[in-house]
């Protein structure tokens, strides 16, 4: 399914905002959640495919350096989703924030594990 959605995304790259994937439409023809969609767009994002996607527009669409030079609307969308980003970072920190206080340094150093199994400090 992750490369059905990129083959999406790389198809419509030269339309931008303009022709966005929607999320309702790419579930019911795959037949998957909107959570896995999000999902699928994260690991895209985590593999550096700079797709675009905020509260105020619907869809989600992929852009380049060089479309956000040519439209003012493009770069106004990848403004819009990096300030939202940030805001959503900066409330999960207070958030935890009085319950991080409760704990030590040694505490705080959280082991997980990636998908290979490899464990992982933070």
């Amino acid at each position: 399914m992750l490369n059905e959605l990129k083959q999406l995304f790389k198809d419509r790259h030269s339309l931008g905002y303009m022709n966005p994937v929607y999320k309702d439409i790419f579930c019911s023809e795959n037949n998957i959640t909107e959570r896995e969609f999000r999902r699928l767009v994260s690991v895209l994002r985590k593999e550096g495919m700079a797709v675009v996607s905020n509260s105020k527009d619907c869809g989600y669409w992929l852009t380049s350096k060089e479309f956000i030079k040519k439209s003012e609307i493009e770069k106004e969308q990848a403004i819009i989703m990096v300030a939202e980003t940030y805001k959503r970072i900066k409330n999960l920190r207070a958030m935890i924030k009085p319950v991080e206080a409760l704990l030590s340094p040694e505490d705080l150093q959280i082991k997980l594990f990636d998908t290979k199994g490899h464990r992982m400090t933070y």
